[in-house]
C-alpha cells in the first residue's frame, strides 16, 4: 500500500487565515470552518466542524466524557448544531488533508500499517456497537481502526469510498452490511487483520459491487474484488474471468477452487497466509498447478508460489520469474522465504522478481541449472536483482561461473565467502 506525503502545508495555512479549509473526497467540494464545535452524546464528546453554509458538519474527534474511561457502545449524533453529519475522520489538514501517508482513527491516536499501529487504546478498546448518522456520506482513512471490541457494523448507503485501513484491527468485527451507493473499495487493507469477519451483505441496488459465495464481486460476476476474511474454503464462480490484487490478503482462507474462466490472476490477487492448496480445472487455457507453483501454460512464467514452512520449491515446469507474480502460503513472520529452490527449468529472471519471492539473512537459495538464467536488461542496465545476504547454493562444476555471474551484476561484494555452497 502506497499513500504519497503531500506538501499541503502552504495552502492550508493560506486558508487557515480565513478560517476555512476545503475537503472534495464527498464529491463537491466542501468548505469548512476551523471553528470546533462539540457536543456530548451518550458517554462520549464529540468534536466538529461545519462547513461554511453549516448546513454539513464532520466529526473529526470523539472523546470519552470521563477521562479514563472504556465505554461499551458508541452512538454517533445525526447533527451538530442542526447540521446534518455527513463525514467522520481525524482533521489531518495540517499535512495536507487527505492525502498522508500516516493517519490518526477518530480517538486521536495514530495508525501506521507497516509497524503494526492499528490505533488501539483504552476509549476504543471495549466498543461492542457503532450506530454511525443516516446522512454520512465520507469516512476518513482509518477512522474506526484499532477498534477491537467492535462486533458488527452497519455503514450508510450513501458512503461511497471505503478506504485503506478503515476497519483495520477491529478483531472481534463479525458482520457488516456496506453501503448501497459503494464505489470504490480498498480490498487490500480496509478490513486487514479482521479474522473473525463472517457476514457481509449488499444491497441488490448497488450498481458496481454484488456479494454472493462468500466473495464480493463485480455486477456482472466477471471480476472477484475479495474474498470475506473467515471463510476458509472458497470456491470461485466459474463466472469469474479476473481476480483483483489483494483479493486474499490477510484472508484465513485455506483451499481455493479456481474455475476454467479465471484468466487474468493481477499481481498480488493470491496472497493469504493460510492458504494451503489451490485447485484449477484442466480446461483453464491459461493456467495450470505443478507442485507448489501455479504457472502461466503460454509463456511458463511463475504466477502463484505456494509456500509451506516458509519453504518454496520452483517447479521444473516453470521457465519465468517475473515481478508480476504473487506468494501466498506459510511464510516467516516478516513474510519472507527460510528456503527458495529455483530448479534448472528457470531460465529467466525478471524485474522485482526476488521482492515477489523475498528471502532475509536466514534464508538458503538454490540454483539448480548448469548455467545461471538471463536477467532481464532495459537499456544499458539490468532490471533485476539477485539474493544477497543469504546463503547461495550452486552446482559445483559451476561455483566460477555464478560467481563472475555475481560480479557482472555488481552483487559479489554484497555476499560473503561463506556465504556461497555447492551440492
Amino acid at each position: 500500500m502506497k499513500r504519497k506525503i503531500a506538501n499541503g502545508i502552504v495552502i492550508f495555512m493560506l486558508l487557515a487565515v480565513c478560517g476555512i479549509f476545503t475537503g472534495a473526497a464527498e464529491g463537491k467540494a466542501v468548505t469548512w470552518s476551523k471553528k470546533t464545535y462539540t457536543v456530548t452524546k451518550g458517554k462520549f464528546k464529540f468534536y466538529a466542524h461545519l462547513s461554511k453554509n453549516k448546513k454539513k458538519s464532520w466529526v473529526y474527534l470523539v472523546k470519552p466524557k470521563k477521562k479514563k474511561a472504556s465505554p461499551t457502545s458508541l452512538k454517533f449524533p445525526k447533527k451538530i448544531k442542526k447540521a446534518a453529519v455527513t463525514r467522520i475522520g481525524a482533521d489531518m489538514s495540517i499535512m495536507g488533508d487527505g492525502d498522508n501517508e500516516f493517519y490518526k482513527n477518530i480517538f486521536d491516536v495514530w495508525v501506521e500499517y507497516a509497524h503494526g499501529c492499528d490505533g488501539y487504546c483504552r476509549a476504543n478498546s471495549k466498543i461492542k456497537t457503532m450506530s454511525l448518522p443516516p446522512a454520512l456520506t465520507q469516512i476518513d482513512y482509518t477512522s474506526f481502526s484499532g477498534m477491537s471490541a467492535l462486533t458488527k457494523v452497519r455503514i450508510p448507503d450513501k458512503v461511497k469510498v471505503l478506504h485503506a485501513e478503515t476497519f483495520y484491527g477491529c478483531r472481534k468485527l463479525k458482520e457488516v452490511k456496506l453501503p448501497k451507493k459503494l464505489s470504490l473499495f480498498s480490498n487490500y487493507l480496509c478490513f486487514d487483520d479482521c479474522p473473525k469477519l463472517d457476514k457481509v451483505t449488499l444491497s441488490r441496488k448497488n450498481k458496481k459491487y454484488t456479494v454472493s459465495n462468500d466473495i464480493l464481486m463485480s455486477k456482472d460476476n466477471k471480476t472477484l474484488i475479495w474474498a470475506i476474511p473467515k471463510k476458509t474454503t472458497i470456491t470461485v464462480p466459474d463466472t469469474i474471468e479476473t481476480i483483483e490484487s489483494g483479493a486474499f490478503f490477510n484472508s484465513q482462507v485455506k483451499n481455493i477452487k479456481l474455475g476454467k474462466y479465471v484468466t487474468n490472476l493481477k499481481s498480488g490477487s493470491i496472497m493469504g497466509t493460510k492458504i494451503e492448496t489451490i485447485s484449477i480445472d484442466e480446461e483453464n487455457p491459461v493456467y495450470a498447478v505443478d507442485g507448489q507453483c501455479i504457472y502461466n501454460k503460454k509463456d511458463a512464467s511463475l504466477v502463484v508460489g505456494i509456500a509451506k514452512n516458509a519453504q518454496l520449491v520452483i517447479s521444473d515446469k516453470v521457465k519465468k520469474l517475473t515481478g508480476t507474480a504473487s506468494l501466498c502460503g506459510s511464510l516467516s513472520e516478516d513474510r519472507q522465504l527460510y528456503l527458495l529452490d529455483i530448479p534448472a527449468s528457470v531460465i529467466w529472471l525478471g524485474k522485482n522478481w526476488d521482492e515477489v519471492l523475498p528471502v532475509s539473512g536466514l534464508s538458503k537459495v538454490y540454483f539448480r541449472g548448469a548455467t545461471p538464467p538471463q536477467v532481464e536488461k532495459k537499456g544499458g542496465y539490468y532490471a533485476a536483482s539477485l539474493p544477497v545476504f543469504c546463503d547461495i547454493y550452486v552446482p559445483k562444476a559451476s561455483l566460477s561461473v555464478y560467481k563472475n555471474w555475481y560480479k557482472k551484476l555488481d552483487l559479489y561484494e554484497d555476499t560473503e565467502k561463506e556465504e556461497w555452497h555447492t551440492f
